[in-house]
């Protein structure tokens, strides 16, 4: 038997995040946990909204899956890894 697929939507479109969390309502929330070289996550709902601090390839993910265990997983997962620097986001 094949489990079943969630449905799972993901962004690094810093511009689509940050108005995303402004529609809902976190991104004051967002920008006082948003710290240089540290890891910050919000979950609302079905959403889970991610800064990345790393050196070198700050910014955002985005996450929206109806499955909350899924939605848990992909958190620790994200939170746990390291990441090798790519290209900056500038605020």
């Amino acid at each position: 038997m094949i489990p079943k697929q969630s449905n799972l939507t993901m962004s690094r479109d810093d511009g689509f995040i940050i108005n995303r969390m402004k529609k809902v309502g976190v991104w004051k929330k967002m920008q006082e946990m948003s710290n240089p070289k540290k890891t910050a996550s919000i979950i609302l709902g079905d959403e889970l909204f991610i800064w990345h601090g790393n050196e070198g390839d700050s910014g955002y993910t985005f996450f929206k899956c109806a499955n909350p265990f899924e939605l848990l997983i992909i958190a620790a997962k994200v939170s746990s890894s390291q990441r090798a620097p790519s290209n900056p986001t500038k605020h």
